[in-house]
């Protein structure tokens, strides 16, 4: 039984957040999608700390009256079962419960398996770490969803920061000369802040100035130190050999880092740099892209490694380098696209993207080489035939 001055406490937390997140307009780009999935499901977000998942949550349980939400690190709730609390929620006629920081719980995938069998509220609940929630969600099977709230895309930074709305765009489009045009003729404006973006963007907290690479290093050595220990050990050996890999990742070409080279400098075997780079992309640091391949070689290529937006602008800063300008627009690419494979073109430092069926092919303002079937992601704002604006495809999400 849980006291009764425990449930008020719950209730007045939850009423005092709700009120501050309604005041919050901007909406992330899962919104829609993960209050079409509530009722129906059980559903789960993660994503790197500071990303938005709690204001999130925030706004979609004010959308509800039934509505309770819950932090599973707060203090006074340590000595009450997960399922204690939403059986007692669901026994007061509460039909909704925002479960955050769920990960800090032990168990609690079982308890919401349980919950899920037995009462009739129904549960969003989110994590930092991916490795935490995906490993566990296995559990609940078909009972939940589970959904990665990304960083924030360029869209998205316009919007909050800029004031500039822009629609949210399909990739096909992007491959119609004529759609292209259109939109660069009401958004041409909008790409004088693509540099921006790319040294602070990310983050709903950006402030645009140093103090921001001063709070990711900050959110780093949580990420690695906290995140990461729910799969693996985390001792002074591995959170070095997790910086140095992120700082020999962030001083590379993009796509150029390879298991062999990372094993060599960093002195570990290259099945321990695997290993780390899939565990580092799981809590959201890394991403990685795999060939235009199938059967063998699929799996005996390497993936090309790639940091998260502003990951790149911040390491290089703290080392009191500069990172390259060519190196940031093959992020950005990456970075706002879901499915995408390379494509290693004999004779050429960095690779080209398969996606959509189409070659796309990163480069600056003046570049004009022209390839059957390729298109040119360049900083121009040229459209004709098979130039896209490299600005456009940050507007997918």
């Amino acid at each position: 039984m849980i006291p009764e001055s425990v449930v008020s406490r719950v209730l007045a937390d939850s009423a005092s957040k709700k009120a501050w997140a309604s005041d919050k307009s901007f909406r992330r780009y899962l919104y829609d999608k993960v209050k079409s999935a509530l009722g129906r499901y059980y559903v789960g977000v993660h994503g790197l700390r500071g990303v938005g998942k709690t204001t999130l949550m925030l706004q979609i349980a004010g959308e509800f009256k039934d509505s309770v939400y819950l932090s599973m690190d707060s203090l006074y709730l340590r000595e009450f079962s997960l399922y204690e609390i939403l059986r007692e929620l669901d026994s007061r006629g509460y039909k909704h419960a925002f479960v955050d920081e769920i990960h800090s719980y032990p168990g609690w995938a079982a308890e919401l398996k349980n919950a899920h069998d037995d009462l009739e509220i129904s549960v969003m609940f989110s994590g930092s770490s991916a490795l935490a929630l995906a490993s566990q969600t296995i559990d609940l099977s078909r009972r939940a969803l589970l959904f990665e709230l990304k960083p924030l895309s360029f869209r998205e930074y316009l919007e909050m920061f800029k004031g500039i709305r822009a629609p949210a765009i399909r990739l096909e489009d992007l491959f119609n000369e004529e759609f292209r045009r259109n939109l660069i003729s009401g958004y041409a404006h909008a790409s004088s802040f693509l540099q921006e973006y790319l040294r602070f963007g990310g983050f709903p907290y950006s402030t645009r100035d140093t103090l921001f690479y001063d709070s990711l290093a900050s959110m780093l050595e949580r990420v690695i130190h906290f995140d990461l220990a729910y799969v693996r050990e985390v001792d002074s050996l591995v959170a070095s050999l997790c910086y140095r890999l992120l700082y020999y990742v962030a001083t590379c070409e993009p796509g150029s880092a390879s298991y062999n080279k990372m094993a060599s400098s960093l002195g570990v075997s290259k099945t321990l740099v695997a290993s780390l780079v899939r565990d580092l992309e799981r809590v959201g640091l890394l991403r990685t892209v795999l060939p235009r391949a199938r059967g063998h070689k699929l799996v005996r290529k390497e993936p090309k490694i790639f940091l998260r937006i502003p990951f790149r602008a911040a390491l290089n800063y703290m080392i009191g380098r500069e990172p390259g300008q060519g190196s940031l627009r093959e992020e950005f690419l990456v970075n706002h696209l879901d499915r995408l494979q390379y494509v290693r073109e004999t004779g050429k430092r960095t690779p080209d993207y398969y996606v959509a069926g189409r070659i796309v092919e990163v480069g600056g303002r003046a570049k004009k080489r022209k390839r059957k079937g390729v298109y040119l992601a360049t900083d121009s704002l040229e459209t004709r035939g098979n130039r896209i604006p490299l600005f456009l495809f940050g507007l997918l999400y």
